[in-house]
């Protein structure tokens, strides 16, 4: 049952852009990240991005510093 939410949790397989994360998000970067991720689809914003609140627990959401472009994040929504 645990395993079974943190699996929801992750439905978007935030977690596997852990190796991307401090990296520069590069369209390389960012197309591996994304199919290592393996989401249906796929956001990358800043902290203060404007974005829809519309949950879609498959859809990866990339947090990118301001200005360098490095991966400060991953997390399904």
């Amino acid at each position: 049952w645990v395993q079974a939410d943190a699996d929801a949790e992750d439905a978007c397989g935030a977690s596997k852009v852990a190796p991307w994360i401090g990296k520069e998000a590069t369209v390389p970067v960012r197309t591996a990240a994304a199919k290592a991720a393996g989401a249906t689809s796929d956001r990358w914003i800043y902290p203060d991005s404007v974005v829809t609140q519309a949950f879609q627990p498959d859809r990866l959401n990339v947090i990118m510093e301001n200005g360098s472009n490095k991966i400060l994040s991953a997390r399904c929504g």
